[in-house]
């Protein structure tokens, strides 16, 4: 199993995310079996929790964002979830 915890801001960088990009989300899903995590670690297998989602702290930033589909790995809170849901975003 591949260790992310060496994984740095700079190797984030790499891929940065401006309010011209982040308008652009509407929606976002998440599932372990994504590619867009081998860009961040090759290795990744999908099995552990490292890019597990905790809260959506910050979510605010996707102002256009109108659906979240879940599939896997997001332990927030339903009372979270519950917020999402009263501002106009559907989550399935």
């Amino acid at each position: 199993q591949a260790d992310i915890s060496a994984i740095t801001p700079k190797d984030l960088a790499r891929y940065p995310l401006g309010p011209d990009l982040l308008d652009k989300v509407t929606g976002l899903e998440f599932d372990g079996g994504s590619k867009i995590f081998t860009y961040i670690n090759y290795f990744w297998d999908g099995e552990s929790g490292d890019f597990d989602t905790g809260s959506f702290e910050g979510i605010e930033a996707l102002r256009n964002l109108k659906s979240i589909r879940i599939i896997s790995m997001v332990t927030a809170q339903d009372e979270e979830i519950a917020v999402l849901k009263a501002s106009g975003i559907e989550v399935k």
